[in-house]
C-alpha cells in the first residue's frame, strides 16, 4: 500500500511538472477554457432574448423570427468554422498549441457573433416596446 502512494506521488509530480512546462499551453487551453465558459454564457443570453421576443409576437412573426433564427445560427457556425480554417491556413495547425490557437479565433467569433445577435434581438423588443414592427434582420454576412 506504501508503494502504491509513493507511486501516486510521483506521478502526480511528474504530471505537474508536465502541466506547468509549457506556459503557452497553459495559456491557450486556460485561455480556451475561459473563451468557451462566456460562449456558453453568451449562448444561455441568446435563448433567454429569443424566448423574451418570441412570446410577445403573433404566429406569423414567431414563425418568420424561429426561420430567421435558425438561419442566422447556420451562417454563424458557417463563418466561425472558416474563422478556424483560415487561421490554420495562414498560421498552419502542425502542432497542439496551434490547434488551440484556431480553437480560440473559433470561439471568439463565436462569442462576438452570438452577443451582437442578442443586441439584435433586444434592439426587436424594444421596437415592441416602442409601438413599432420589429425587424428581424442580422448583421452576419452570408
Amino acid at each position: 500500500m506504501g508503494t502504491i502512494k509513493i507511486i501516486s506521488l510521483s506521478s502526480l509530480l511528474a504530471f505537474m511538472h508536465i502541466s506547468y512546462a509549457s506556459e503557452d499551453k497553459c495559456n491557450l487551453n486556460c485561455e480556451n477554457g475561459r473563451l468557451f465558459s462566456e460562449y456558453e454564457k453568451s449562448d444561455k443570453k441568446l435563448n433567454a432574448a429569443y424566448r423574451q421576443l418570441v412570446i410577445r409576437l403573433a404566429p406569423p412573426q414567431r414563425a418568420d423570427l424561429r426561420n430567421i433564427q435558425r438561419r442566422w445560427i447556420s451562417v454563424r457556425d458557417r463563418v466561425c468554422d472558416e474563422t478556424e480554417t483560415e487561421w490554420c491556413s495562414n498560421s498552419g495547425c502542425g502542432n497542439g498549441s496551434q490547434i488551440a490557437s484556431a480553437a480560440n479565433e473559433r470561439l471568439e467569433c463565436l462569442v462576438d457573433s452570438t452577443n451582437a445577435r442578442i443586441e439584435e434581438l433586444s434592439n426587436a423588443s424594444k421596437a415592441i416596446n416602442a409601438g413599432h414592427e420589429p425587424v428581424f434582420k442580422f448583421s452576419l454576412k452570408d
